[in-house]
């Protein structure tokens, strides 16, 4: 999967050039149980309120219109106050938030193969530890979806300030296929997970 691998090498530059705003030392008081327990009671309404338009909660205050994805027949409800960072192509999209320190990058790219999230993640292992940055595999599997299979995985990495977190999912459209990388302090992965969740529930497939 030659297509993978060269996309894993565009990670791996981008996490070189990752950094944290303001990143505060761990608190200690904070435990993993307690992230469990602050988890759960998110994951619903944080799905729902996405698909519906809006987050509005003591976590995070967010409003969602219907985003179309470059030229890739697709659209997603994604944050309004997002704002794009870099020189948009039919290719490529970079979205951040410095307010919230998460950005979000599209990539639409060809594929002569049906995704693996196996051999994906063998490769990203791979190269990551040659590249000597080594991450954390948190988790992998689908995101439920009428329509699609979206297959997503969640790793950590650390960077020159801090441990950063990446969320990739990965939207197969006939020859085609959409990468979306949500990505930002470690301190922020169990809400934006949730919230990734949701807006890749929320995509839709153009009726042209």
């Amino acid at each position: 999967m030659k297509y993978l691998d060269e996309e894993i090498a565009k990670l791996e530059k981008e996490q070189r050039n990752q950094q944290i705003p303001n990143e505060p030392s761990a608190n200690p008081s904070m435990n993993d149980t307690e992230h469990e327990e602050e988890q759960q009671w998110k994951t619903e309404d944080i799905i729902k309120g996405v698909k519906r338009g809006s987050l509005d909660n003591d976590a995070i205050q967010l409003e969602f219109g219907r985003l179309n994805v470059m030229k890739t027949g697709l659209s997603i409800n994604f944050p309004t106050d997002f704002f794009v960072c870099t020189l948009e192509t039919d290719e490529h999209m970079v979205f951040c938030n410095d307010e919230h320190e998460i950005n979000v990058i599209f990539n639409w790219i060809e594929s002569k193969e049906k995704f693996s999230m196996k051999h994906m993640k063998n490769s990203m292992l791979q190269q990551f530890h040659a590249m000597e940055m080594p991450i954390h595999w948190a988790e992998d599997g689908t995101v439920n979806h009428d329509a699609l299979e979206p297959h997503y995985c969640l790793f950590t990495s650390n960077v020159a300030n801090g441990v950063v977190f990446n969320y990739l999912c990965f939207v197969e459209k006939g020859n085609h296929q959409l990468i979306i990388n949500v990505n930002g302090s470690d301190r922020q992965r169990n809400l934006w997970k949730w919230i990734a969740e949701g807006m890749i529930s929320s995509l839709e497939v153009d009726s042209k």
